[in-house]
């Protein structure tokens, strides 16, 4: 378990990281310095196990990250730091949940089976963003339509799939 809650404070870290990169790129003093408040206050409440400002702060993640591509800042690293994010977010709620169960049976493997499957998550992530932004692809609505409907269907049975095995 103190596994999940490094990694927690890690990935705070990394993508509280990516973020000041991508603002400081462009000089947006102001916006670092409310990046590095919103990164200092997500590592507080995750020290503290207080999920609501947890939530929020990676909320205010994604948001400054979302604004970061509007402006044109390097879309990379706005992608790192929301993969990070999630991965934060996800992390602190697992560390959460199993340390508030009184007991739970075989605690290291279950640890184990779920930190891989976030990795792999993480690298799928990182590897169809980084596609993404090299590949340009002009698509008329109703293709587009088309393959969000079959990408809603196809995540819709993985994630299916994953519940069944655990």
């Amino acid at each position: 378990m103190k596994t999940a809650r490094r990694l927690t404070f890690v990935t705070i870290s990394l993508g509280t990281l990516a973020l000041l990169l991508g603002y400081a790129h462009d000089g947006q003093w102001p916006w670092v310095a409310a990046v590095a408040g919103t990164g200092l206050g997500w590592a507080a409440s995750a020290w503290l196990g207080r999920e609501w400002p947890e939530t929020l702060a990676f909320v205010a993640t994604v948001g400054l990250a979302a604004r970061g591509v509007v402006q044109s800042l390097p879309t990379g690293w706005m992608v790192v730091a929301v993969v990070a994010g999630l991965s934060a977010w996800t992390l602190g709620h697992f560390a959460r949940r199993m340390a508030s169960a009184p007991q739970v049976q075989d605690a290291d493997r279950l640890a184990r089976r779920f930190l891989l499957r976030l990795l792999a998550v993480d690298a799928l992530s990182l590897a169809v963003a980084a596609l993404a932004l090299l590949i340009d692809i002009r698509l008329t609505f109703l293709p587009a339509l088309t393959l969000g409907v079959l990408l809603f269907l196809g995540l819709t049975r993985l994630v299916s799939a994953l519940r069944r095995e655990t």
